[in-house]
C-alpha cells in the first residue's frame, strides 16, 4: 500500500465510494482511503485513524447528513470536501456555511478528483499543524491556538485555550519541531 496523505470517504453509496477509492489509489502522495458508509461508521475510524482530508456525502442514508456531520468534523479540525449530486442553490449555500475546502459536484472523474485534492491540501499548507500521538490517537492543533508551553523535564505541557496535553518530549524538541515562533517567558515556560 502507498504511503502519503490519508482520506478518509464518508459515502453511503459503495459504487461510488469504490470508485473514488480508485481514484485516489492511482494518483501519488496519497495512501488507500478508508470508507464508511454512515456518520456512526466514520466515527468508529476516526476513534483510531485521524485522516488529513475527508470527503463526505452531503445525503447519507440513515443518521445524520453530511451538513450536519460537518460540525463534527469542524469540532475535531478535520478537514473536509463536501462530494454531492446535489448542486442546487441552497444545499451549495447551506454547505458552504459549514466552512469546507470545496465542494465536488458527482459523478466525479479523475481529473476533478485529482485537482479537488491538490487544492484542498494547497490550502491547509497554509495553516500551520503541530501534531502529536496521545495515546493510541493522533493530536493535530493549529500552532496558532498554543497559547504556552510548560517545560517539566522530559515532559511538555502544551496550553490552549480549553485542553492542556502533556506529551513525553522535551520542550526543546517541540520548539525545534514547531513553525512558529514561541519566546521563553520564564525558565520553564514559552
Amino acid at each position: 500500500m502507498k504511503e502519503g496523505k490519508k482520506i478518509l470517504i464518508i459515502e453511503d453509496e459503495i459504487i461510488i465510494a469504490e470508485n473514488m477509492k480508485l481514484m485516489i489509489g492511482e494518483l501519488e502522495g496519497y495512501s488507500l482511503p478508508d470508507i464508511a458508509c454512515s456518520t456512526d461508521e466514520a466515527i468508529e475510524v476516526l476513534k483510531n485513524n485521524r485522516p488529513d482530508l475527508i470527503l463526505l456525502d452531503i445525503r447519507l442514508g440513515e443518521g445524520k447528513n453530511g451538513i450536519d456531520f460537518s460540525d463534527t468534523l469542524n469540532e475535531m479540525e478535520i478537514p473536509f470536501l463536501f462530494v454531492t449530486s446535489h448542486g442546487d442553490s441552497t444545499t451549495v449555500s447551506h454547505a458552504i456555511s459549514k466552512a469546507p475546502l470545496g465542494y465536488i459536484i458527482k459523478p466525479v472523474n479523475d481529473q476533478m478528483m485529482r485537482s479537488q485534492l491538490q487544492l484542498a491540501f494547497s490550502k491547509l499548507q497554509l495553516i500551520q499543524y503541530y501534531s502529536f500521538r496521545e495515546g493510541h490517537h493522533d493530536i493535530r492543533i493549529p500552532e496558532k491556538e498554543i497559547l504556552f508551553l510548560r517545560s517539566d523535564k522530559i515532559y511538555t505541557e502544551l496550553h490552549t485555550k480549553d485542553m492542556r496535553y502533556v506529551i513525553r518530549k522535551s520542550t526543546k524538541n517541540i520548539l525545534d519541531e514547531l513553525e512558529s515562533e514561541m519566546i521563553q517567558t520564564h525558565r520553564s515556560y514559552f
